[in-house]
């Protein structure tokens, strides 16, 4: 007999096949339950947003202020910015749905 386990889950395995089961029931997921959100609305606005501060920010640092340090500010802000504006847009859902 393995160690470190609790010795009731080896003197009743039914009860370990009714954890299992309420697991399987409180894990699974119908396709009517999942409401939509603004998640990616929310990402391209993020990603817009957080994108013009990092290129305005890129042109302010920058020593010839033209499009390459604006490029080099703007990239990593969308990459940023992206998630941030996703996770917000997930809060809210769609009409209707």
């Amino acid at each position: 007999m393995p160690t470190g386990l609790p010795q009731t889950v080896f003197a009743r395995p039914e009860a370990s096949l009714a954890a299992i089961g309420y697991l399987h029931h409180a894990l699974s997921v119908d396709a009517h339950e999942i409401r939509r959100t603004h998640w990616l609305l929310g990402g391209l606005v993020g990603s817009t947003v957080f994108g013009l501060l990092g290129a305005a920010t890129g042109v302010g640092l920058g020593e010839c202020r033209c499009v390459k340090d604006a490029l080099i500010g703007f990239v990593p802000g969308a990459l940023v910015g992206f998630p941030i504006g996703a996770l917000v847009g997930a809060q809210f859902a769609k009409p209707g749905y």
